[in-house]
């Protein structure tokens, strides 16, 4: 079973509570656990999902995540758990999202909006001839990493396929880490060869599905939720600047003049 870093206490790496609390019923559902009693044995009450907006340190979900690997066993939970992602899981990024023209407009509001819903990775689009790849990059390594990187990965395939006209599949679906003892079910899922131990993680798509129009397509919707999720990021960032002066300056006031730690924005 993996570990937690230590070092992750200290880290303002975060995930939203409306994402945990979106993915966590269906996720106990499908394993028979007990919610309350997941929680308490991640000392966890149900206080901080009450703020769906509100961010979760990433040590707390991982320390959950945790506790359920320890009952299922399952290796593939990061995998089951990006099964199981819905546009609630993602709050205004999810619906700014859902309300784009074409999958072109949402990959791009995807990539410029993701920190709303934590401090965690980074997405990013790059053109290959007919060929795009949206690859995820996770700060973590190690087991953790891996199921931080399948729950994501998983998660944009979950959230994309209903809002077509019709079921698609990617060319292809990457992971760095090796291949686990089931990987039928992943093919059985993507519909498309999943390739373990690959040079990145994430999708590749033919570019021509950048042009194919979402069903949930609303531009009255997309405008009003393009402006609403510029805002919140602009709060965020407020918020964040705000308290790397507070650190920097309590780290200046004690070191003589130095300021020796700030916090960066993923």
């Amino acid at each position: 079973m993996p570990v937690l870093d230590p070092g992750l206490a200290g880290s303002d790496r975060s995930l939203t509570a409306a994402y945990v609390d979106a993915v966590l019923p269906p996720l106990l559902a499908h394993y028979g656990l007990s919610r309350e009693a997941v929680l308490q044995q991640a000392g966890l009450g149900e206080t901080p999902f009450a703020e769906p907006g509100q961010l979760l340190p990433l040590v707390d979900v991982l320390r959950l995540f945790l506790v359920i690997l320890q009952a299922s066993g399952d290796s593939g939970l990061g995998f089951e758990i990006g099964k199981r992602v819905k546009p609630r899981s993602y709050q205004v990024l999810g619906y700014v999202i859902l309300a784009s023209r074409d999958l072109g407009q949402a990959m791009d509001r995807l990539i410029r909006f993701e920190s709303l819903s934590g401090k965690l990775g980074e997405t990013q689009l790059s053109h290959q001839g007919d060929t795009v790849r949206l690859s995820w990059q996770c700060p973590l390594a190690g087991e953790p990493g891996r199921y931080l990187t399948e729950a994501a990965v998983t998660g944009w395939v979950a959230f994309m396929r209903p809002l077509m006209a019709r079921q698609l599949s990617p060319a292809r679906v990457c992971f760095r880490h090796p291949a686990p003892d089931d990987e039928q079910r992943y093919q059985v899922f993507f519909d498309a060869p999943v390739q373990f131990a690959a040079d990145f993680d994430g999708v590749e798509l033919p570019a021509e599905y950048l042009s194919l129009p979402l069903e949930s397509a609303d531009p009255g919707l997309s405008v009003m939720m393009e402006r609403e999720a510029r805002d919140l990021l602009a709060d965020r960032d407020r918020q964040d600047l705000a308290r790397s002066g507070c650190d920097a300056a309590i780290v200046d006031g004690e070191g003589g003049g130095r300021v020796v730690r700030t916090h960066a924005v993923i």
